[in-house]
Formats: structure tokens, C-alpha cells, sequence
């Protein structure tokens, strides 16, 4: 159950359980979900480009269930950019500027309707 999953592990720090829909919780919160991606990001490295925007968000100081859901949302947004559903996850960078520049100037995107499922 992915939903008793990502409880627990925020039970113990900030947490994100990829998937389909990503989850990503906090002991305090309620879970998030990411609606963008799609089955492109079920391949080898995807999850380390992931951890790697995770890292640029925290390095910037930005509190640890925020980095989260931004990093899975540009994540996601950067492989439907690509727009196949199959990709080398180093691809996934040659999109991932754009992506974010894109998001910084359109602060509508990062509204919780767009981010975050009900």
C-alpha cells in the first residue's frame, strides 16, 4: 500500500515514493501527489536525475516537502517535454532548463492546483 508507505517513511524525515503519481509527505502535512510524468521515467538513472534536482533545491535553501514536490514536478514535466515514452535519462536534462525556466516565470504553475492532486 503506497499510501501506508510514504506514511511511514515521513514519519521519520521528508520523503518521496516515485511512482505513476509520485507521493511525497512530511510528518506534518498531508500527502502530496505529482500528477506529471509519464512511463519514460521507469528507466535506469531517472531516479538519479530526480535526486539530483533534489539536492540543487535543498543547496538553495528551499525547506525539504517543497524541494520534493518541485523536484517531482520538474522531473515529470521535463520527461512529457521530451514527449516519448521511451528515454535515456540524460535527456531528461537537455529539457530540465527549460522546464525550469518556464516554471520561474509562471508562477501559476507552481499554484497547489497544478502541482499537487485533491
Amino acid at each position: 500500500d503506497r499510501i501506508e508507505a510514504i506514511r511511514t517513511l515521513s514519519a521519520v524525515a521528508p520523503a518521496l515514493l516515485k511512482g505513476r503519481h509520485s507521493l511525497i509527505s512530511d510528518a506534518e502535512g498531508p500527502i502530496r501527489i505529482n500528477r506529471t510524468g509519464n512511463a519514460a521515467l521507469a528507466t535506469a538513472g531517472s531516479g538519479d536525475v530526480l535526486t539530483g534536482i533534489v539536492g540543487a533545491m535543498l543547496a538553495q535553501g528551499v525547506q525539504p516537502k517543497d524541494a520534493l514536490t518541485m523536484s517531482a514536478f520538474l522531473h515529470g514535466w521535463a520527461a512529457e517535454r521530451v514527449g516519448r515514452t521511451h528515454l535515456a535519462a540524460g535527456e531528461l536534462n537537455q529539457v530540465l532548463g527549460e522546464a525550469m525556466a518556464t516554471v520561474g516565470e509562471r508562477k501559476d504553475v507552481l499554484s497547489a492546483r497544478s502541482l499537487l492532486g485533491p
